[in-house]
């Protein structure tokens, strides 16, 4: 059957079917091919380009299931991503205007065969913010961009607390150690009183006193109390010997003060006598 001349109603017809999204189930993702009814979908299964495209999937079915599920959700999220951002939307408008596409990678061709059971992924996968309501099921995408530069900072500051805690830690331990060392010192210093253990009432207690034997040097050495000692009694010696000098200096004064006095009572006694006599002699 020939195609249409075109400007023709029915090549119109067909050209504005074309434009438009045609029925998932009558697509061909092996092929990539839509078919309009399933008149034609159905020439398309038994046409030889279709059957070698099933041979080389029967080959390896699970490698093409991968292929066309990271497709598909790749496509998903960027459509996602690029028209609504972080915003919290209906997963049935974010695959609307995914499939506005005609050539977008189709869902029965992935490993989800449904919408929901998709949107259950990428919740699971911590991809995006999942939540079901009465309305349907909600989502809104994760910036793993802004996450990462969360946590980087999230780790900066943990880091940061690290050290701090770190360096308070060894503070703590130096300062302990030092009031272990100045208590230690303490305790060499200061004697403390001991019991005195005695294994029997009969033991005898002795004490032995270790005096330090002098050296040749000390004991040729004269020593400063000796020195001083010697010295102490040669002051009193000079001092008993200034007092005997000045007391025989003070006694030829006495002496002679009384030998003057008795002199002068004599003369007096040698005057009145002489005096008495010429009077008596009168």
């Amino acid at each position: 059957m020939g195609k249409y001349e075109k400007g023709t109603p029915k090549e119109i017809a067909n050209r504005c079917k074309s434009k438009g999204l045609q029925k998932l189930r009558w697509f061909c993702q092996m092929c990539k091919k839509q078919c309009r009814d399933q008149n034609g979908f159905k020439c398309h299964l038994t046409s030889e380009t279709h059957q070698r495209q099933l041979l080389l999937f029967a080959e390896n079915p699970d490698t093409y299931l991968k292929e066309y599920s990271e497709e598909f959700e790749n496509n998903f999220l960027k459509v996602l991503r690029s028209t609504f951002g972080t915003k919290r939307v209906r997963a049935n408008e974010v695959y609307q205007e995914y499939i506005r596409n005609k050539m977008h990678t189709h869902m029965n061709s992935t490993k989800w065969h449904t919408l929901t059971n998709f949107v259950i992924y990428l919740g699971k996968s911590g991809k995006c913010h999942v939540d079901q309501t009465e309305k349907g099921w909600f989502i809104s995408w994760i910036d793993q961009q802004e996450e990462l530069r969360k946590q980087d900072a999230l780790h900066k500051v943990k880091a940061i607390h690290d050290d701090e805690e770190r360096l308070q830690q060894l503070l703590g331990e130096q300062a302990e150690r030092a009031r272990e060392k100045q208590q230690q010192s303490l305790e060499a210093n200061t004697s403390h009183p001991t019991k005195l253990l005695r294994t029997s009432d009969d033991e005898k207690i002795t004490f032995a006193l270790t005096a330090k034997k002098p050296t040749v040097e000390e004991l040729t050495k004269p020593s400063t109390s000796v020195l001083a000692m010697s010295y102490s009694i040669f002051d009193v010696k000079t001092e008993r010997k200034t007092k005997s000098e000045l007391e025989l200096l003070d006694k030829p004064e006495k002496h002679q003060h009384k030998d003057n006095f008795s002199n002068g009572s004599t003369s007096k006694r040698e005057i009145k006598d002489n005096y008495r006599k010429e009077h008596g002699m009168l």
